[in-house]
């Protein structure tokens, strides 16, 4: 998927009869919200056009749609990115023994207070997102240097 940068457009548009203008709108506000959603965009406010479509900005409509549709076009800039979550699956810090994964924990919150002090300590959880990331490897060499250097049992 191609990435979109901040300040480029983004479109969004829909065919609707006289009285239907209203609705239209609401599908295409509810596309823009799934389009963010699901890309990690942040949105300005829509711009919206309505077009007849003979003209040059409008694609041709369906040979079988009705005599009098009109397209709505809704154009917003990308002003920019929502955070990413990282999502937690839980495959390798499930696997571990728990006094491994208490290891791991209290490894985890040692080098993040280090490099955030003052920030609060991180939870269960936030802890086994990062020993996730670091995978089997990386943990297992952590926790025998510390172990061998005596600063976890």
């Amino acid at each position: 998927m191609t990435r979109i940068e901040i300040g480029e457009p983004f479109q969004a548009a829909g065919w609707f009869l006289p009285g239907g203008e209203a609705a239209c709108r609401r599908e295409i506000a509810a596309a823009f919200r799934v389009a963010a959603d699901e890309a990690g965009l942040r949105f300005g406010p829509i711009a919206w056009r309505s077009l007849d479509p003979q003209e040059d900005e409008a694609p041709a409509p369906d040979r079988d749609a009705p005599r009098g549709v009109r397209l709505l076009l809704g154009e917003a800039r990308v002003v920019g990115y929502k955070p990413q979550i990282p999502v937690y699956d839980g495959a390798f810090v499930e696997s571990l023994d728990p006094k491994d994964l208490a290891r791991l924990r209290a490894i985890t919150r040692r080098a993040h207070a280090k490099r955030n002090p003052g920030k609060p300590p991180l939870t269960d959880a936030q802890c086994d997102i990062v020993i996730n990331e670091v995978g089997p490897q990386a943990a297992g060499r952590v926790v025998r240097a510390a172990v061998d250097s005596g600063q976890v049992q």
